[in-house]
């Protein structure tokens, strides 16, 4: 392990994908929508989703702030890519053999192309953003400081501030926060903030406590507005992922973390634990095996239970399914993946010998074109 290595950032993917995994007990339960309004239940759900929606954009200010500074590998994409097709073709294999689901024409697809089926979003999204990385990286390189602290302003005041208004103004990115555009701006960020020093550990809680604070209380005020007005727009406008208060969240979670220094066996698990997160992800929200967890019966029984239970279960699922899935990784990588990723590296060392030349050959032309 390297002596530059950020260990808090190895916890902190381990944290955010909790926190990703909490957040969809919330929204694909559709519980949210159940709860009696100011109860403990709904304090509790709408405190944790303002606590960790900013997990999504947390991740890709993590790549931002790396990426820049790395060498750009295209075999890691390649491994990325490759780890999503053999997740997806094997649950559909391993549910189709146990008769869950039906093995037809849209499911094999679904199965085989993953991204360019949009079965996770999320990938699919990152996929392009890595692919623009080269390009977005030339341009942060030969950026002076202070021109990347305005564009870093322009985006934030127009893709995170300026949302927050969009029941009465237009909106110049109306996914939410899910699309590319959404990335590439936390791209950006991401890599400005490895220019600048770290924020203190104390402004970082003071951030995520005044943040927090003002997502809740929104929510409390539009949730009684509309219901009192009548109004066509959503209570959850501070919630989306391109609101100014969960890239706050997003920037103090990844600042904070990034200077947490623990002992050198904690060091170990969460630095084996990191390259298993991404698989968490591709296990528990692949769509068919979403359906079998985040089920009725289960809303049932949140519903059902006391406050205090309800907060037990909900973290214990979510840890529940986080150790599931990184075990079936562990495993899996001892196996299929080792052999699997000497393909892929082959693959990719291929494919970056054939860019760097066609990338000289450009350059190259470029040069005789501009002397003559």
């Amino acid at each position: 392990m390297s002596k530059n290595r950020d260990y808090g950032v190895d916890l902190l993917r381990s944290c955010l994908m909790l926190m990703i995994i909490l957040g969809h007990i919330f929204t694909h339960t559709g519980i949210r929508n159940d709860l009696a309004f100011l109860s403990g239940k709904w304090i509790f759900t709408w405190t944790a989703q303002a606590m960790t929606i900013c997990a999504v954009d947390c991740f890709v200010i993590i790549t931002g702030y790396y990426m820049s500074q790395t060498k750009y590998k295209i075999n890691r994409l390649l491994r990325l890519w490759g780890k999503v097709i053999v997740y997806s073709v094997g649950i559909t294999l391993v549910l189709a053999v146990l008769d869950v689901i039906e093995l037809d024409i849209k499911t094999l697809l679904d199965s085989v192309f993953p991204v360019f089926r949009n079965e996770y979003w999320f990938f699919t999204v990152y996929i392009l953003l890595y692919l623009l990385i080269p390009f977005i990286n030339v341009g942060i390189g030969n950026m002076p400081y202070g021109m990347h602290f305005v564009l870093v302003v322009i985006i934030t005041a127009f893709f995170y501030i300026e949302p927050l208004f969009s029941a009465v103004f237009y909106e110049y990115d109306g996914s939410e926060g899910f699309s590319i555009i959404a990335f590439i701006t936390l791209y950006i960020i991401g890599s400005f903030l490895a220019r600048c020093k770290d924020i203190k550990r104390k402004w970082c809680v003071v951030i995520l406590s005044a943040s927090t604070s003002i997502m809740l209380a929104s929510k409390i005020a539009l949730c009684l507005i509309t219901d009192k007005l009548n109004l066509g727009f959503g209570t959850s406008l501070f919630y989306h992922y391109n609101s100014i208060f969960v890239l706050m969240n997003a920037v103090a979670v990844f600042e904070l973390f990034k200077q947490i220094t623990y002992a050198d066996t904690i060091k170990k698990l969460f630095a084996m634990i990191s390259p298993s997160v991404f698989s968490v992800y591709l296990l528990h929200e692949k769509p068919a095996i979403r359906k079998i967890l985040w089920n009725v019966a289960l809303r049932n029984y949140l519903l059902q239970i006391s406050c205090l239970k309800y907060m037990i279960c909900v973290i214990g699922i979510s840890i529940a399914i986080f150790c599931g899935c990184i075990l079936v990784d562990k495993l899996l990588e001892f196996t299929a993946f080792n052999r699997i990723n000497k393909y892929i590296d082959f693959a990719g060392e291929k494919i970056e010998l054939l860019s760097g030349t066609m990338s000289r050959r450009i350059q190259n032309m470029i040069q005789k074109e501009t002397q003559h």
